[in-house]
């Protein structure tokens, strides 16, 4: 649309919508998408003004080219790949999680409005221009800096927010904001970063923002490692520290005993089940090298491979033992049909009638272990089928694991 207007209309254009430079005041260049899209469609000749500017004498696309590369907007390349910049952040978060965990503590006990983020009050002389995100407003804020504070971060936590980026943010987001989106979050678990992103900018009736997400991905990750590291201090307090102590915590009506109780059978009562939607390819199958991540999880209910792998072996013993115990016993005795065993496949009555068959063939189709061969072999293709969860009546997690080169066992 831009390409086919005429040279005065551009002129019009150009001076409506990007107004004169010199009147910026701050001298910064604002970012805006829609200008480069207007930039990049004004870049190009009038319709029938292509050769105006050509003089016969020739190397006029030349010069054209030349000048395109010196006034267009330089994009510095990052050559570190994506996994390098990942591992950065994290480091650089860990670094400073001491500090930001003092400083949101402090925030936490204090709760009060800074004078910097008072619209009546005087910009400070020393302070951090940065675009902060709530659901009271997006607004540029100054946040004047606190002597002792080592990094911008501490300086945004002890005025009650966190930077998107541990080094040098320009957005943030208040702590309000993110504990409003994580308690959501618990009892809705389907609503996304992108989702509530969205939602923010519909609020204040923003334009889209397609790297909204991801800033708000890094500073809801940092505001959830300061709770952790927050919640491993107070367990240290309360001598909670020990995995088995807090295994015995993790749901109190299950799990708490009072003197004198009546022993209840079962003494609580529990479900597990399987995910398939959480795959893993094996590398074999794919092109590439896996990106390993070295963090660790702080939590004993995420159980590790290593952890499992100690009772791989068991299933293979226990039914060895059991076949030897067999051999030593010799022939078994005729079970007595009036006696219950619940080692006897019986059959109901509605099975021996002309649909035995009708139902056998059903689960041949629906059991994956009688099922054909090529489909038990399907599990070969992922390293990791899924997760495998364990939960208590209310709701707890009380152990997972991931379903490595297996199915539901």
């Amino acid at each position: 649309l831009y390409t086919a207007l005429p040279n005065d209309a551009r002129d019009d254009l150009l001076q409506r919508e990007l107004g004169d430079a010199s009147g910026a005041d701050d001298g910064h260049w604002y970012d805006d998408d829609d200008n480069d899209v207007l930039l990049s469609g004004l870049g190009q000749a009038a319709p029938g003004t292509e050769g105006e500017l050509f003089s016969g004498a020739g190397a006029e696309g030349t010069f054209f080219d030349l000048a395109h590369s010196v006034l267009r907007r330089k994009r510095y390349g990052d050559l570190r790949t994506r996994r390098n910049r990942i591992l950065q952040q994290v480091i650089s978060w860990q670094l400073q999680l001491p500090e930001l965990k003092r400083a949101y503590l402090h925030w936490k006990a204090c709760k009060k409005k800074p004078d910097s983020m008072d619209s009546d009050a005087d910009v400070p002389m020393s302070h951090y221009d940065i675009t902060l995100y709530s659901f009271e407003g997006i607004r540029q804020e100054a946040f004047a800096v606190i002597p002792g504070c080592s990094g911008i971060n501490e300086v945004l936590v002890s005025h009650g927010a966190i930077g998107a980026t541990p080094d040098s943010p320009q957005v943030a987001f208040t702590i309000d904001f993110l504990e409003t989106y994580r308690q959501l979050h618990r009892v809705c678990p389907r609503l996304s970063l992108e989702a509530v992103s969205k939602a923010l900018l519909h609020l204040h009736q923003r334009p889209r923002k397609s790297y909204l997400a991801r800033q708000l991905s890094g500073a809801y990750d940092a505001y959830l490692s300061i709770l952790r590291s927050v919640e491993c201090d107070i367990q240290a307090a309360l001598h909670r520290s020990d995995i088995q102590m807090q295994a015995e915590h993790i749901c109190a009506p299950c799990m708490y005993k009072l003197e004198n109780e009546v022993p209840l059978c079962p003494s609580m009562l529990a479900c597990m089940d399987g995910n398939n939607s959480l795959k893993l390819i094996d590398d074999a199958f794919k092109p590439g090298q896996r990106r390993h991540d070295s963090r660790e999880l702080r939590t004993h209910r995420f159980l590790e491979p290593e952890e499992v792998d100690r009772f791989k072996d068991d299933v293979a013993n226990a039914q060895a033992a059991r076949k030897a115990k067999g051999r030593k016993k010799g022939v078994s005795r005729v079970p007595d049909l009036d006696t219950p065993n619940d080692d006897i496949p019986w059959l109901n009555i509605n099975e021996v009638d002309d649909g035995l068959k009708e139902d056998v063939n059903k689960c041949v189709d629906r059991w994956r272990n009688a099922g054909p061969e090529a489909r038990k072999k399907m599990v070969e293709l992922f390293a990791i089928s899924g997760i495998f969860i364990t939960l208590c009546r209310h709701g707890h997690v009380l152990v997972m694991c991931d379903m490595i080169r297996s199915g539901e066992l």
